[in-house]
This record gives C-alpha cells, sequence and structure tokens, in this order.
C-alpha cells in the first residue's frame, strides 16, 4: 500500500507512529540490510539478531525524538 511512497514521506508517517510505513520501509531494506550483515559476518541468528537490533533503535529512536519535540 504504502511502497510508492519515498523514504522521507516514509519517516514523516513513522513519526507519526505509522506501523504501515515501518512495514514498508523493513519491507524495502530488510533483505538489502540482512545480506550486508552477513557479509560482515556469518549468516545466521546473530545476523537476524542485528538486523532486529537495527530495526528496534530506528522505531525506539524515532519514538524518543518525537516525545523530546512535543
Amino acid at each position: 500500500m504504502l511502497s510508492s511512497y519515498s523514504d522521507n514521506e516514509l519517516v514523516s508517517l513513522i513519526k507519526n507512529d505509522s506501523h504501515a510505513a515501518f512495514n514498508t520501509i523493513y519491507e524495502r531494506y530488510g533483505k538489502p540490510l540482512y545480506l550486508f550483515i552477513c557479509s560482515k559476518l556469518e549468516p545466521g541468528e546473530i545476523s537476524k539478531d542485528v538486523l532486529q537490533e537495527l530495526f528496534v533503535s530506528l522505531w525506539e529512536k524515532d519514538a524518543r525524538w518525537c516525545y523530546r519535540n512535543h
């Protein structure tokens, strides 16, 4: 649904707590980022954990930014 949105538009939506926008970013960048992480580490659970932490940090950082600016 949001796949035609630009990254900037998606980030703006994420700032407004849009799970759909977050999921679109994950769908867009999850696999390429996972492959990059695997090229630096090794495929498997560690690489999956790093990817998960990356996206958790994106969501939490954005949430902290929103709370600081209100």
